[in-house]
């Protein structure tokens, strides 16, 4: 694949899941092969740009709530889970129409340390 062209996988399929279920699992299988079951779009989000739940702000509501099931067929060499990662996004932009920007937030931290004799947790 030339440098600078984004990736993307061989083949994929993304249907909703309507199981009910409330168990969900993700795998990666060798050459960028994914099967994901029962996953939200902000889970999938959340794995193609490696962040955390709090990281995520101002999705639709349905992101959170509507499940799916997504196989992949990636390629037929090997590949980094940063290869991965940046195909997943160019499904989930091809999909779902997925647009977004970065921006720095301030949020309140705390710190958990010992400071007591009985070196029990408290907090700061």
């Amino acid at each position: 694949m030339p440098k600078g062209s984004p990736q993307s996988f061989e083949a994929a399929s993304i249907k909703f899941n309507t199981s009910g279920d409330v168990r969900t699992s993700m795998r990666l299988l060798p050459g960028g092969h994914i099967e994901a079951r029962n996953r939200t779009l902000k889970m999938l989000i959340q794995t193609a740009y490696g962040l955390q739940d709090f990281q995520i702000i101002g999705e639709p509501n349905w992101s959170k709530s509507a499940r799916f099931d997504m196989t992949t067929r990636g390629a037929d060499r090997q590949i980094t889970q940063d290869d991965v990662r940046a195909m997943m996004r160019t499904l989930l932009s091809e999909r779902f129409r997925l647009s977004l920007h970065h921006e720095t937030r301030e949020f309140s931290i705390y710190a958990l340390r010992r400071n007591r004799s009985d070196r029990r947790l408290v907090t700061s």
